[in-house]
């Protein structure tokens, strides 16, 4: 659905034009000023390690970081472009804060009648004191509805900016704005965006989408606020890419200061944990939107088992007893996975991994990484 795999643990961005935002598996903060060096492509993870999604989601772009060398099995990472990621962030935080965030960011469900119309085109501002355009090219046809799990309008932004508004009938509106910068390749400014237009931008007029342009394929999802972040991005790579360099390097040293000792932290995390404080825990929390519910508690109740099991067979039990154990908590999950249609898509797998890895470090197979890989159908 989503065009990033990775599920991440919540995370904190730096402090300034920062806010809370909920993506469908994990709530983290946002950065604005940085989000649009973080293109939605799969990729490989970028030389300092450091693996991450993106999302967009209205006027922010929503973005999460990890440290770890290789993609998860199965997946792909995202990779940040030659800026890296946004910093400084911490590579890990606990995922007890993701149901409090949740909690606090409950938006009204959005009705199609909230989405403009194909041909509505709308005047955004830039950053910079400019303006830019985005319009509708069409709404989904009921299959990709569907899919999409939501009320979408498929939009595209301009590829005209200037000073003053223009007028609806400038043909050179039409034009669709192409993304070179960073790791895009040609990829035309087209999303499904899923939310309401955001009230600074100001409805410009109709401009009917030719046939071409209703046809246009699109697979990636995002928001409003994409579309003004990368015109004006992109205009800047095509006039002042020296100095986007110079910031694009100064984010990326910042990340790798902040993140030196991710490994150490997240070690330090594990040495803590207990059977006693696991049973405890809330699980899959963000899953709400994106599973079955009836999955959700079947994925509980098997960690609970392997937990009770571990705690039952006691500290001298040998390492192929408590092998046995991880390997059934396992399976119980293949077999959840079959009775649910196979919901278990790279982002979840990427959580179920981390809480098996969780389990058997507590079990004594300390610095593991990937055991369910071992025995996993999905």
């Amino acid at each position: 659905m989503w065009p990033c795999p990775l599920r991440l643990r919540p995370i904190t961005g730096r402090l300034g034009k920062c806010g809370w935002s909920r993506s469908r598996f994990a709530i983290v903060r946002y950065d604005v000023a940085t989000a649009p060096l973080l293109p939605p492509f799969r990729a490989k993870p970028p030389g300092d390690g450091l693996l991450g999604f993106v999302r967009r989601v209205g006027p922010i772009v929503v973005f999460g970081v990890k440290d770890r060398a290789r993609p998860p099995h199965g997946g792909i990472a995202c990779r940040g472009p030659r800026g890296g990621f946004p910093g400084p962030i911490p590579a890990w935080a606990p995922a007890a804060r993701t149901e409090e965030m949740a909690r606090s960011t409950r938006r009204p469900r959005l009705r199609r009648e909230d989405l403009p119309d194909a041909g509505a085109a709308f005047l955004m501002p830039l950053d910079d004191g400019r303006f830019g355009v985005c319009r509708v090219l069409r709404r989904p046809d009921a299959e990709e509805e569907a899919r999409h799990g939501a009320p979408t309008v498929l939009a595209a932004a301009s590829s005209w900016i200037g000073d003053e508004p223009p007028a609806i009938d400038d043909p050179r509106l039409r034009a669709v704005l192409i993304l070179s910068h960073h790791a895009f390749a040609g990829r035309p400014e087209i999303q499904w965006v899923s939310e309401r237009v955001p009230e600074s931008f100001r409805p410009l007029g109709t401009i009917e989408p030719d046939d071409d342009e209703r046809r246009m394929p699109c697979n990636v999802h995002g928001g409003w606020g994409s579309f003004p972040l990368q015109r004006l991005l992109q205009w800047r790579w095509d006039h002042d890419r020296e100095a986007v360099a110079r910031e694009d390097d100064a984010k990326k040293a910042a990340v790798a200061a902040a993140n030196k000792d991710a490994p150490a932290r997240r070690m330090a995390y594990l040495d803590g944990l207990t059977l006693a404080g696991l049973r405890k825990k809330r699980r899959l929390v963000g899953w709400r939107d994106g599973a079955p519910a009836a999955a959700i508690r079947a994925c509980r109740a098997a960690f609970a088992e392997a937990i009770d099991a571990l705690d039952a067979l006691g500290p001298a039990a040998s390492r192929p007893a408590r092998l046995r154990v991880l390997k059934r908590c396992v399976e119980s999950l293949n077999r959840i996975d079959d009775a649910h249609g196979h919901f278990i898509e790279t982002a979840a797998r990427e959580e179920l991994g981390e809480e098996i890895d969780e389990i058997a470090h507590v079990a004594g197979f300390r610095g593991v990484h990937d055991l369910a890989g071992r025995w996993r159908d999905w």
